[in-house]
């Protein structure tokens, strides 16, 4: 690559090829030269060395074997679980939120070089002094996530907006309650709103409540389970909040009936009408 690229710009070279690694590092600090190196990396950031500029990068004039355009760039892309979002949503926000330019790891990579410390020792004392620059990584601490909810930390009690976000926090709903978008001047976020009558939540960290099955009712906000129709009464349909009488002179044998037929005559009575007559 560097000889065409001598050739093509008439740049005077000499090749010179180091016998060890260790005379690779040494030669670019004892003699004014050009060499190959990436960054970020502190080996030779006390030359203050500058990239060699070229064409940009054809990959097909390289395809073609001419060698004389700058090298495909490298992506430096940040990967995540695929679950993460879900499991740790603040730190799925901070990662993507994550940006720090080549000069500030330079500086980073050459604090380290210079003075022996441990990464984290390093990472930490830079936090520190930079406050102004990671605060904005920070998610805002009334962005909730799904399966999340506003919750006020001075009342202890879920909240329905953040006019007021003082105290506010996220928080995984509770059972009886489910997750639901909120989009207001801050932008979008999530509420814990209680299940209405007819539904339920036995879980927590819930996107919807559930119907209740036949029979089965719910006449109360935010439950966590349905309650199951009383003797004498069946309920046929979904989501309902209460439940239906049977047919005069006729009772249910247990809890929960489904259908106007597990109604039956009382103790004592029979049934004489035809299966027309039926409710």
């Amino acid at each position: 690559h560097y000889m065409q690229k001598a050739a093509v710009f008439n740049m005077p070279t000499v090749m010179v090829v180091a016998k060890l690694w260790s005379d690779y590092i040494a030669l670019p600090t004892q003699v004014k030269s050009s060499f190959y190196w990436w960054e970020p990396d502190p080996t030779f950031l006390s030359l203050d060395a500058h990239k060699m500029i070229y064409p940009d990068f054809d990959s097909s004039a390289h395809r073609a074997g001419i060698l004389t355009t700058d090298y495909e760039a490298v992506s430096i892309d940040k990967y995540a679980s695929a679950d993460l979002k879900a499991l740790a949503p603040e730190v799925y926000e901070v990662l993507s939120q994550f940006n720090m330019d080549l000069k500030t790891v330079n500086k980073l990579t050459g604090d380290q070089a210079d003075t022996g410390d441990a990464p984290e020792v390093v990472a930490c004392r830079w936090l520190q002094a930079n406050k102004d620059h990671w605060e904005s990584w920070l998610p805002d601490k009334t962005k909730c996530f799904p399966q999340f909810g506003l919750y006020d930390e001075l009342t202890g009690q879920f909240v329905q907006d953040r006019s007021d976000p003082t105290s506010l926090t996220c928080r995984v709903c509770a059972s009886g309650f489910y997750s639901s978008h909120l989009k207001d001047d801050a932008g979008v976020t999530y509420v814990c709103k209680p299940c209405a009558p007819g539904s339920a939540q036995p879980s927590g960290a819930a996107l919807k409540c559930e119907p209740c099955p036949t029979g089965e009712y719910q006449d109360k906000n935010g439950s966590t389970s349905c309650k199951r129709c009383g003797q004498g009464k069946y309920q046929d349909a979904k989501g309902q909040t209460q439940c239906k009488e049977c047919p005069a002179a006729t009772t249910t044998l247990g809890l929960g009936s489904a259908s106007v037929f597990e109604c039956g005559c009382e103790p004592g009575r029979i049934n004489i009408a035809n299966e027309t007559d039926l409710p």
